[in-house]
């Protein structure tokens, strides 16, 4: 089977940059299937996302793990747009895979889909990140629903994002129900996890927040919660990684809002360690080995990216009781899962993995049933076009 797989790539930032590559890496291990990559050139007009940081370049990364591919689709040149068209064509591809993860791409999608469909025998399928945007807006769902059922096959991330769908009027004939496989290319550095702890200026155990700082994640309820453990836990750090999604490079605002409730001279301040930038691939592992926990409280999620790869580092996880995290956390086996929303039932999960901390041996018995080669079962069965 020959795939044509369309997506970002460095140096733009993000999960589904690494999903992209990755997901190419996956179907290029099997020997029947051969993939050609395809990239934005610009994934996102200015004028829409001004100061977001999926509009800023991953400069710093000197190690990557993304191939070479075509950069092909611009999304404000639609000369480009009919350019793919003209290579898809040409190409003889059996399959067509890209990422759905926000109604902006509708009008590109739009067109590209139609006229796969009308000058094409090409199967289309959609790797559906999330059936919503975290934060809606008139017509979004419209737009959602036209573009999911101009697809041929929809690979849904769980059972939530399904009936999601669903609910918004998509094909339920057309979804594939899978999951979000783990990120399993980044490792662990060969420093010791003690160093990396005191050359960060961290003790005892660690509780790891990684990632876009974006209202639905949930931080300030984390940090609630670790000012009410804290007193009782003198050993205990909180290390958060990771910039505003929404604020302009190098601002601190973020930062210095979610540390307002707590006094500058509180000497709880100097056990929360604030990492306050986009952290280039090769430096992922540093810090999920420098934490025993990763930390995702999510307040809504379709999926996320850091608890796969604190999976794929052995790291447990306490996430929100949310659909998504219930897909693929264990209570109990390879984290804890505590009430959305609710930060002292955080506190109280964060006080029982303290008293009953979980082995990296049943975290690596958990995640072999999000693996690259199951997905790729799922997602390109060559029994299911």
């Amino acid at each position: 089977m020959k795939i044509a797989l369309l997506g970002p790539s460095h140096p733009a930032r993000g999960g589904i940059v690494h999903f992209n590559s990755r997901l190419a890496e996956a179907m290029r291990s099997r020997r029947n299937l051969t993939v050609d990559t395809l990239y934005w050139s610009k994934l996102y007009p200015r004028f829409l996302m001004p100061s977001s940081s999926r509009n800023r370049r991953d400069e710093e990364n000197s190690s990557t793990f993304h191939r070479e591919g075509l950069r092909i689709l611009s999304y404000t040149n639609p000369l480009t747009w009919a350019k793919l068209i003209k290579h898809l064509r040409r190409g003889r591809y059996d399959m067509f895979i890209t990422h759905w993860v926000h109604p902006v791409h509708a009008p590109v999608f739009l067109f590209l889909f139609a006229a796969l469909k009308l000058l094409t025998k090409i199967k289309i399928c959609l790797v559906v990140h999330n059936t919503l945007p975290h934060e809606r807006f008139p017509g979004d769902a419209f737009l959602s629903r036209l573009i999911m059922n101009m697809s041929h096959r929809l690979i849904m991330h769980g059972q939530a994002e399904a009936d999601r769908a669903r609910q918004i009027g998509v094909d339920q004939k057309k979804m594939i129900t899978a999951f979000h496989p783990v990120y399993d290319q980044f490792g662990l550095p060969s420093e010791a996890a003690e160093s990396i702890r005191r050359d960060l200026g961290l003790r005892g155990m660690v509780l790891l927040f990684f990632g876009f700082i974006r209202p639905y994640k949930g931080l300030n309820l984390l940090l609630e919660a670790f000012q009410t453990i804290a007193p009782d836990y003198p050993d205990v750090s909180l290390l958060i990684v990771g910039e505003s999604f929404h604020g302009r490079q190098g601002e601190e605002n973020d930062k210095d809002r979610f540390l307002s409730s707590i006094h500058q001279d509180d000497p709880l301040l100097s056990r929360i360690v604030w990492i306050n930038r986009y952290v280039p691939d090769e430096q992922v592992g540093r810090y999920f080995s420098a934490a025993d926990v990763f930390v995702a409280p999510y307040l809504s999620v379709t999926q996320s990216g850091p608890l796969n790869i604190a999976y794929a580092l052995d790291k447990p996880v306490i996430a929100s009781d949310l659909p998504a995290f219930r897909d693929c956390v264990r209570d109990g086996e390879s984290g804890y899962l505590f009430e959305a929303g609710n930060a002292s039932d955080l506190a109280d999960k964060i006080r029982r993995f303290m008293k009953a901390p979980l082995t990296a041996e049943k975290v690596r018995r958990c995640r072999r049933q999000f693996s690259w080669e199951r997905y790729v079962d799922l997602a390109v069965g060559a029994d299911r076009l």
